[in-house]
């Protein structure tokens, strides 16, 4: 009997995070005798619009060259007796939330873990350009970066180059305590990569620039305590050269809580 059965990139069903601006491959399996072939895209998100290289054939291909989600809809043999309708979604992250933005039409979950149920709700709350803490924000780290350390600003790096949405973030390396650095410049602590379970430095990252940043030190830190930054951009108890970033607020064990205060250097 034939049937429309979708895969994307040679996986059976929907995918929510293919890369940007990557060719995506489309196929039908076949496993029917399918003779004819009609592909849509229902929906894609706004600005330019992106084509199918052929709408016609069992295998086609397109470009996602926006963040957002592609809804794809598959008639074999159109019109006939063993007509059989599949749909898919293609989905492209956001890449400063990591979150997926559903298409119009979009009402069926595909899997579960595959569909518009895991970001739905969240993407509709927490898009791009609202921040509900306004103190964290993204950045690009540079190779020398890592969770937890004290980063300085310097200059901005653009991603989505060349495509709908480019944008300008933040590039952050380590703030050392010695050495030439710049009168009054901006610091921060890195705090989590922006894709769960991403290494920086090849991701984006949250980077915390006023607030309460959880870290480990040795010995025994008390609340009040002046939080600095040393060479290697950790933060010890004690100073000498090191810089100033703050004060503990919180203590448990050999972690404590830090208010980053932009404070001296």
């Amino acid at each position: 009997m034939p049937q429309a059965l979708i895969t994307v990139n040679g996986v059976a069903g929907s995918n929510d995070n293919v890369p940007i601006d990557v060719l995506v491959q489309l196929n039908n399996q076949n496993i029917g005798g399918e003779s004819t072939f009609a592909w849509t895209l229902l929906d894609q998100p706004d600005g330019t619009a992106v084509s199918l290289s052929n709408a016609n054939i069992q295998n086609p291909t397109f470009t996602p060259t926006k963040e957002g989600t592609y809804l794809l809809q598959l008639v074999v043999n159109n019109g006939m007796s063993t007509q059989s309708t599949n749909t898919a979604i293609v989905g492209v992250r956001q890449l400063k939330s990591n979150l997926r933005v559903p298409a119009a039409g979009e009402t069926t979950q595909d899997s579960s873990t595959v569909g518009y149920k895991e970001s739905v709700n969240p993407s509709l709350l927490a898009l791009d350009k609202v921040q509900a803490d306004a103190n964290l924000i993204v950045c690009m780290c540079n190779a020398s970066c890592a969770l937890g350390m004290a980063v300085q600003f310097g200059g901005l790096q653009t991603i989505k180059s060349g495509l709908p949405g480019q944008t300008n973030v933040p590039l952050v390396s380590p703030l050392a305590a010695s050495g030439t650095i710049a009168s009054g410049v901006s610091f921060g602590i890195v705090e989590a990569p922006v894709v769960p379970g991403g290494a920086i430095p090849s991701n984006l990252c949250y980077v915390r620039v006023i607030g309460p940043c959880a870290n480990t030190v040795a010995g025994s830190p008390s609340v009040g305590a002046p939080v600095y930054v040393n060479a290697t951009s950790s933060m010890p108890q004690t100073t000498t050269t090191a810089r100033q970033i703050g004060y503990v607020v919180a203590v448990s064990g050999g972690s404590f809580t830090f208010f980053a205060d932009g404070s001296r250097f």
